[in-house]
């Protein structure tokens, strides 16, 4: 029996990805520098455009191994052939993806809407 059942662990993860997302989303500027540039030209990037590219990412990521699972959960499906107890499997494997699905766009919207309002 695992440590973590999978609907705990998906659940898990997408709170512990929220709360990342939320701890490092200030308005900090970063400095972009380059080898070849002198130190005066030197330009700063807000924080933010970093997080929104880092956000893009896992979900772009996080969409993937949604569809990955889904598919895995339709096989599982599929190959129950009647046998109730891996019809079950599947059905709870499919639910738990689309719950995780579910909280991680809500924290991606939750995110964009307060870094709208916080930054304008």
């Amino acid at each position: 029996m695992p440590f973590l059942s999978i609907k705990k662990f998906i659940v898990l993860v997408g709170l512990v990805g929220l709360f990342f997302v939320l701890l490092f989303t200030k308005n900090i500027s970063i400095a972009d520098a380059s080898a070849a540039l002198p130190l005066e030209t030197v330009t700063m990037k807000p924080m933010s455009e970093l997080i929104n590219s880092l956000l893009d990412s896992l979900l772009a990521l996080a969409a993937g191994l949604a569809i990955l699972f889904l598919i895995i959960g339709g096989i599982r499906y599929i190959r129950s052939w009647g046998d109730s107890e891996q019809t079950e499997k599947a059905k709870k494997m499919i639910s738990y993806v689309v719950l995780g699905l579910v909280i991680i766009l809500i924290s991606y919207s939750v995110i964009i809407t307060l870094d709208k309002i916080i930054n304008g």
